[in-house]
């Protein structure tokens, strides 16, 4: 069956004003609009269409016959998400199965509603998550080189104390104890590997400074003062040698959260800046959060969110120091490939989720976006249900081998920019037309 489905952008402080409207091809309403979810997560399941008034949620849908609607007898193992990113979104991280188990298991056992602000495990489940650029995307992501970190803290702390800035004597000493402590831990390490010696310092450092700027102490306010003091205001200027797209994003956190320890945490972090059709890919355990853009998410099927600032919600330091991964990200986008004519495909090593992006377009008429793997008609197998979303276009998908006599379809939609089907398990589906459509759906390993 080919069922469409939608859902009501949830408003969030972070989100855009105008880039889901844009996407779902309705007028704006003046809330800032963050996400919209695809999927049956309890927590907000999509909407069947065509049910005459009865409220159908994709949980109903997949009760009702889950051998066909259902992944192995049960619910979707992932959750497809629009994203408009208005604005930061917290510093956070996600955890693995076992982590999930015992915190959910914990804060159940403490008896915390589901819906309570301090509750961070909703679910037993992990949430790695990939997300595939629409427009211009911008994030801060994972653990960067330690002598960079060094490096910006020692020129921040330099221009600080040169300019006379109040609260610049902490900053001077952190990135002076930073320092030493990096270098007497490699130097004092009876690893012959000069890697693996740099590595075990470097994650060792990076806790000793995420101590710090949690510890609530004068000094750190002193510290994010004084960034405020050098980054916004009248009297903010380049610092020389200084990233300009460091500095603007600094500049953004600070001014949006002025008091937030997360502006020194990310400093810690890659800035990731993703082109149209790139990706990124977060797995368990790295730091992250998403500062601008509009993007496709697809991820294991979870609500589970440890918070490490940027945000006016719970943030559980002991919790995440228990989840976050100290070791060294490289600040790449994750490859898709040409899986074939028309497809590009993003599949990770994990079994939850692989992600594909269909563009279709006529010979005599060219795809107008991009001439990157384009073709008249793309054939998909749906060995699992299949949740795709329109983004550009029109496109008509058929189901294959499903015919009446006179050999047309039986199962035909026409989808539109915005729209979203649910496709059942069967025989594969055809997608022609003129447009770009994203499918999610179980890996195929």
């Amino acid at each position: 069956m080919l069922i469409f489905i939608s859902n009501e952008p949830r408003t969030y402080a972070w989100g855009s004003k105008d880039a889901i409207p844009e996407i779902l091809q309705k007028a704006p309403t003046g809330e800032p609009q963050a996400e919209v979810w695809l999927g049956d997560h309890i927590g907000d399941p999509a909407q069947v269409a065509g049910c005459y008034g009865e409220q159908l949620t994709l949980i109903d849908l997949i009760k009702q016959d889950p051998k066909i609607y259902g992944v192995s007898g049960g619910p979707l193992p992932f959750l497809v998400k629009i994203l408009g990113i208005g604005g930061p979104l917290s510093l956070q991280v996600h955890p693995n199965i076992s982590q999930a188990e015992a915190g959910f298991a914990e804060e159940e056992q403490l008896k915390i509603p589901l819906d309570d602000p301090r509750r961070s495990f909703k679910d037993k489940n992990h949430k790695p998550e990939l997300l595939v650029a629409l427009t211009p995307v911008r994030a801060l992501f994972g653990f960067r080189p330690i002598r960079d970190l060094l490096d910006d803290l020692a020129t921040i702390a330099t221009h600080a104390g040169t300019c006379g800035v109040r609260g610049s004597q902490p900053l001077l000493a952190l990135a002076t104890r930073l320092s030493a402590k990096f270098e007497n831990k490699v130097a004092r390490s009876f690893d012959n590997a000069a890697t693996n010696a740099e590595e075990a310092a470097a994650r060792a450092t990076r806790d000793y400074m995420l101590d710090w700027v949690f510890s609530e102490t004068t000094e750190v306010t002193e510290a994010l003062n004084a960034l405020k003091n050098i980054f916004v205001g009248a009297n903010a200027t380049m610092i020389f040698g200084f990233s300009q797209v460091r500095f603007e994003v600094l500049q953004e956190l600070l001014t949006k959260h002025p008091n937030d320890p997360g502006a020194l945490v990310s400093l810690m972090t890659n800035i990731v800046q993703l082109a149209p059709g790139e990706a990124l890919f977060v797995e368990t355990g790295q730091l992250h959060a998403y500062l601008s853009g509009v993007g496709v998410e697809v991820m294991a099927s979870s609500d589970n969110v440890i918070r490490a600032g940027l945000t006016p919600k719970h943030v559980d330091i002991s919790k995440l120091r228990s989840i976050l991964s100290l070791q060294e990200n490289a600040a790449k986008p994750f490859l898709g490939v040409r899986s074939s004519p028309g497809v590009t495909s993003w599949e990770p090593d994990i079994s939850d989720f692989s992600l594909h992006r269909v563009r279709v377009a006529p010979i005599e008429a060219p795809f107008e976006l991009a001439a990157e793997n384009v073709a008249p008609m793309v054939r998909f197998e749906t060995p699992n249900p299949v949740v795709l979303l329109a983004t550009e276009g029109q496109l008509w998908v058929e189901r294959v081998g499903d015919q009446n006599v006179a050999g047309d379809s039986l199962e035909v939609a026409r989808v539109r920019k915005g729209q979203s089907l649910y496709i059942s398990t069967g025989d594969e589906i055809e997608i022609s037309g003129h447009g770009e459509a994203f499918l999610a759906t179980v890996a195929q390993k």
